[in-house]
């Protein structure tokens, strides 16, 4: 009987080594690393290929935004701060909708009377970038910050511009709404919750809102507040969409060094 089950263990161990031995054959654990280290494409970004304007065309986009601005103030159905981030929202849509570079976003922040400030350096990784800040504001609105960055073809590119908008109980509403008016964006918000809106936009961008808690302004990296008058103050932001494109890994790792801009735009 043992002789029996040893000639039977030895038959099907030969039988096995000539399978894996076959010409033409896999080894065995070859079908499994082909189903557990799939690897999902990473989606390639598109980024926006931009035509250099003219300084003609330049002058016909500040003129444009200067007859928009222009007809909101005429509006006698806003009051003064409405007009305000409408104006506001009008100037943060045109770097991305007309594809302004810096200059031309300096020359339409000028025009409206809020005394940019800019630094403007060279980082070792990131190459050239450009912060821009404003020394004035519009009455119901602070603190706008954006920056810009090269291209390949030496193109100035907006990355990211923020504000603020005066608290309000439908401040967040009103903000976001306005700048996705601007902006283009026909459908609902991604995120719709309270104190908070997203939006998906074009070239891989995000336009978000936020009510921000007194713990959002604690330190803040950019800006001086009070926790006691400033609360409920909204921010507005439209920047990079740094998850576009990935799949839910490399979403987790964005998440986890996503650096915010860079908190030193002027000295």
């Amino acid at each position: 009987m043992n002789k029996k089950v040893l000639f039977l263990g030895v038959l099907i161990t030969a039988l096995i080594a000539y399978l894996m031995l076959k010409p033409g054959s896999e080894p065995l654990n070859s079908s499994l690393e082909k189903t557990t280290n799939i690897v999902t494409p990473k989606k390639e970004i598109e980024e926006p290929q931009l035509k250099p304007q003219t300084a003609e065309e330049i002058k016909k986009t500040i003129e444009k935004n200067k007859e928009e601005i222009a007809q909101i103030e005429k509006r006698e159905d806003l009051p003064e701060y409405r007009k305000s981030l409408a104006k506001m929202a009008r100037i943060l849509a045109a770097p991305f909708k007309e594809d302004l570079d810096h200059q031309s976003f300096l020359e339409l922040l000028k025009e409206n009377n809020l005394e940019p400030i800019v630094r403007d350096r060279n980082d070792p990784d990131l190459g050239r970038i450009i912060h821009i800040r404003t020394k004035n504001s519009l009455p119901g609105t602070r603190y706008l910050q954006a920056r810009f960055q090269n291209t390949p073809d030496g193109q100035t590119v907006a990355s990211y511009i923020t504000f603020d908008y005066r608290p309000g109980e439908k401040s967040v509403e009103q903000a976001h709404s306005e700048v996705s008016k601007w902006l283009g964006l026909e459908t609902k918000p991604k995120v719709q919750k309270e104190g908070y809106r997203l939006s998906d936009a074009p070239n891989c961008h995000i336009v978000w809102t936020k009510e921000m808690s007194c713990e959002d302004l604690k330190n803040h990296q950019f800006n001086a507040y009070d926790c006691k008058s400033d609360t409920g103050t909204i921010q507005v932001m439209y920047e990079s969409d740094i998850h576009c494109g990935m799949n839910e890994q490399n979403k987790h790792d964005a998440d986890h060094f996503h650096v915010v801009p860079d908190p030193d735009p002027v000295e």
